[in-house]
């Protein structure tokens, strides 16, 4: 049985596809650890005109990703999941996700196929096939 769960969670069609093969492939109760990951895209410190508004910029993008880890999170702790955790971080999402997976030592990560940045995977590579390719643990991909 997997012990530690990385859920990477974008609020994309193949995310809750992830969301949901999750839901029916664990019961609550078991003695799982899921942490909810989301991650937003760094933001350049060139677009701003000065420390507070970069600043400012982070923080509004970090209350959205936080909100749509939250969603993960209100659909698990419904269906009765308890031990749930969440972890929002910017920079490219596949590196995010797996510095999440080797921090929380992973059993798994959990993820859809396509997230919310469908042309930069098409032309430098999709951030599932990167994971796959570099996870230290088992990679299960929803489409």
């Amino acid at each position: 049985m997997f012990k530690r769960i990385i859920l990477a969670y974008d609020g994309s069609a193949t995310s809750k596809l992830a969301l949901n093969l999750l839901l029916t492939s664990l019961k609550p109760g078991y003695d799982s650890e899921i942490y909810v990951t989301s991650v937003f895209s760094h933001i350049p410190d060139y677009l701003s005109f000065d420390d507070a508004s970069y600043e400012e910029l982070v923080a509004k993008a970090t209350v959205h990703t936080q909100h749509i880890a939250d969603e993960a999170v209100a659909t698990l702790n419904e269906a009765g999941y308890t031990a749930v955790e969440t972890e929002v971080l910017d920079g490219p999402a596949y590196k995010a996700i797996l510095s999440v997976s080797e921090a929380r030592e992973a059993d798994l990560i959990l993820m859809g196929s396509r997230g919310l940045s469908d042309l930069s995977g098409m032309l430098l590579g999709s951030t599932s096939h990167r994971v796959v390719r570099r996870a230290t643990c088992p990679v299960l991909i929803a489409r």
